[in-house]
């Protein structure tokens, strides 16, 4: 933009050095300052006068050229500078980008890993709780059969006295009748069997 208003600015102040964009017709702005001015309505009567006593060779136009080739020199400084930090930045982002993608890859292995011991681990708590529950079942089925068992333990000791004495006299019966069995006379049971 800032070399056609330069291009324009030669066609006006310095003819040789303006480039002809073969275009088929030149801007308004343009065609106003190269045609003869003329008195437009509503502006002040010495316009002519203001126009006709513009000397071109002043060297007004060399400042205004100059500074429009500063602006350019700006705009190309600041153009490739935007280029460096454009491709300085197109550089970081993607190297974010890979870090990000071997971030997710790492992150994305890491759940599936804990997903597996999780699994693994519920496979293991469920077994585990199934085996908790049978143990408990055996131990509830011990405990009863432990109670009975001291129960009867308790009897036992309870009743070991009176059962000793009772064992003692029935031995002693025992005994007794034996005596009095050996001394028998077994031909009256057998006279009287005969009979």
């Amino acid at each position: 933009m800032l070399a056609l208003a330069k291009n324009l600015l030669h066609k006006f102040y310095n003819p040789k050095l303006y480039e002809d964009p073969q275009q088929p017709e030149e801007p308004f702005f343009v065609q106003v300052a190269a045609s003869k001015r003329k008195q437009l309505p509503g502006s002040p009567p010495n316009a002519d006068i203001i126009s006709a006593s513009y000397d071109k060779s002043a060297g007004g136009s060399k400042q205004v050229i100059n500074m429009i080739d500063l602006l350019s020199q700006d705009v190309a400084k600041e153009t490739s500078q935007m280029q460096v930090d454009e491709k300085s930045y197109q550089t970081s982002y993607e190297e974010a980008m890979q870090e990000a993608a071997a971030k997710r890859a790492i992150d994305a292995r890491a759940i599936a890993e804990k997903e597996a011991v999780k699994a693994e681990l519920e496979m293991r708590l469920h077994k585990m709780t199934k085996e908790k529950k049978a143990k408990t079942k055996q131990a509830f089925t011990l405990s009863k059969l432990l109670e009975s068992l001291h129960t009867e333990c308790d009897w036992l000791l309870a009743n070991f006295d009176a059962r000793l004495e009772a064992r003692d006299a029935e031995v002693k019966s025992l005994n007794e009748a034996k005596a009095v069995l050996s001394d028998a006379d077994y031909s009256l049971q057998q006279r009287d069997s005969k009979s």
